[in-house]
């Protein structure tokens, strides 16, 4: 899930997020938790270069965008009206989470918000893509190969720079500061993001961090920048103030382990699933967290991004579930008291009303989280109280997942065939059909429209050219209508040299990865 609503350096919420996110605090279907897309700690760290960003000075007029969101998601704000949706002032009962976050070493060129030969902070320095597990097709091919591949992420990500100590204590402000934001505009709390292969993750991994200092991968340091961050949000918020951390469970899989050979697979794997869950245990057993959400994922194996996971990712997937049933578990063994025990949060492959029952009765997970779901279906949770879709067709998904992957055209056709073993690049474009409905319904939520991707169509596919989401969407389409475009706050001259440049960056990538797989 990904705004890309922001201008196009990064900036505050603007009407396009107002309007997306008051779709969702709809009083009759209100979702129990809204969590924002990232919202980044620092200003030369972005993702895709359309993020929200935590203001340098929190002054009163840097943090009332960020108020206005938060009023949005409470329902007490229409979207580009300021006046209340309930007169009563109540809202609508969803907690509203500001999800904080640094992209560390997966922060690209030029759209990252930093020079092309400035490089980005990681735990160590280790490039994006230097990990890959490539497949070895002969000697010759696979230096010619591995030369190639090297060469485009050379193209869209630099060498990072691993972080000083100072870095760090910087690093720690920088979250506390958006937790002050997060307060100060009225959120409930904040989400820290140590998932999806950014700067937290890149510390919490062995394949990221070669560090021997207090913030090494060893078991004895490995959370410690984690907790200075806990601690430190603590110190500056309420008491009352949700606090929630998102952690890899496929982290683990991918880490480079010493001393595996000799071993099965098998014992290699629960060696590594009790590393996760000691990880799991300790955080819980600060009594300081509220919720724990597993996720799995980075840039060299986008899981996260990706619409469906295709059957030789089965396994990954079949780890993630059955990782947070023993998340759940571990967590309940714990003495600490019941109030003190945080929750686990389950995302990602909750496609249908059978999915969402069975991984809450089966003890997988206390809460559960949609997102892609959200589009496709954004008033599910008046869907799922009603009981009327369950109930009818508990198998019948919450809305019609495109197969992004077959193109109409022989354009299309082929370059599906070229990204299918693409991760990055075929999840791109997964991603972007995504945003591009997301913008559907920010601007459908700014007209005051109402949107819930299953309204009538005319035509046999369910696709009319004014519903949300729009089944007529190619993926090229998207990726184009994903750039080509201008928020408020964009400059003109900078959108087109910056855009310009990345799209022939990306292109000339997408072409190299490619050959080389």
């Amino acid at each position: 899930m990904y705004e890309h609503l922001a201008s196009f350096s990064g900036g505050p919420p603007n009407d396009y997020h107002l309007g997306l996110y008051s779709t969702w605090a709809d009083s009759s279907s209100p979702w129990g938790m809204v969590m924002t897309g990232n919202v980044q700690v620092a200003r030369g760290h972005q993702t895709l270069g359309r993020d929200m960003l935590v203001p340098v000075q929190l002054t009163d007029d840097a943090v009332a965008p960020y108020a206005r969101l938060a009023r949005a998601i409470h329902g007490l704000d229409s979207g580009i009206s300021s006046t209340d949706a309930n007169p009563d002032g109540t809202g609508n009962g969803t907690l509203a989470i500001m999800q904080l976050s640094h992209a560390g070493r997966q922060s690209p060129n030029i759209i990252g918000g930093r020079g092309f030969f400035e490089s980005p902070l990681s735990a160590s320095s280790i490039r994006v893509g230097t990990s890959k597990r490539r497949r070895q097709s002969g000697h010759a091919s696979y230096l010619l190969n591995d030369l190639i591949a090297n060469f485009s992420y050379w193209l869209l990500f630099q060498k990072p720079r691993e972080m000083s100590i100072a870095d760090i204590d910087e690093l720690v402000q920088q979250f506390i500061n958006g937790a002050i934001l997060a307060t100060r505009s009225g959120f409930d709390g904040v989400q820290i993001h140590a998932a999806h292969g950014y700067l937290l993750s890149q510390f919490l991994s062995s394949k990221t961090n070669k560090r021997h200092d207090a913030y090494s991968a060893s078991p004895e340091t490995v959370l410690n920048l984690l907790q200075r961050l806990v601690t430190g949000i603590r110190a500056v918020t309420p008491k009352n103030f949700i606090l929630g951390i998102k952690i890899n469970s496929a982290d683990y899989m991918d880490s480079d382990d010493a001393g595996t050979q000799g071993h099965s697979q098998k014992e290699v794997e629960a060696e590594q699933e009790k590393r996760a869950l000691d990880h799991v245990r300790a955080l819980a057993s600060w009594g300081t967290l509220d919720f724990i959400e597993i996720s799995g994922g980075d840039y060299e194996n986008p899981d996260f991004m990706e619409s469906s996971l295709p059957p030789t990712k089965s396994r990954r997937q079949a780890f993630f579930s059955s990782f947070s049933r023993l998340a759940v578990q571990t967590i309940a063994s714990l003495p600490t008291p019941q109030q003190q025990r945080p929750l686990i949060l389950l995302t990602g492959g909750l496609r249908t009303p059978a999915a969402l029952s069975s991984a809450l009765t089966a003890g997988h997970a206390d809460l559960l989280g949609i997102g892609r779901g959200a589009i496709l279906c954004p008033h599910l949770p008046a869907l799922l109280a009603s009981g009327a879709a369950a109930a009818a067709e508990p198998d019948l998904p919450l809305g019609r997942d495109p197969d992004l992957r077959t193109g109409a055209s022989p354009l299309e056709n082929a370059v599906s065939a070229l990204t299918a073993n693409v991760k990055l690049i075929g999840a791109g474009f997964d991603m972007a059909w995504y945003v591009v409905n997301i913008r559907r319904m920010a601007l459908a939520g700014m007209r005051g429209s109402r949107t819930n991707g299953t309204s009538e169509s005319d035509d046999e596919h369910g696709a009319g050219r004014g519903q949300i989401p729009d089944y007529e969407l190619s993926r090229m389409g998207a990726l184009l209508d994903m750039w080509c475009w201008t928020a408020p706050g964009d400059d003109w001259a900078w959108k087109f040299w910056a855009t310009g440049l990345g799209c022939a960056v990306l292109l000339l990538a997408f072409a190299m990865v490619s050959y080389a797989r």
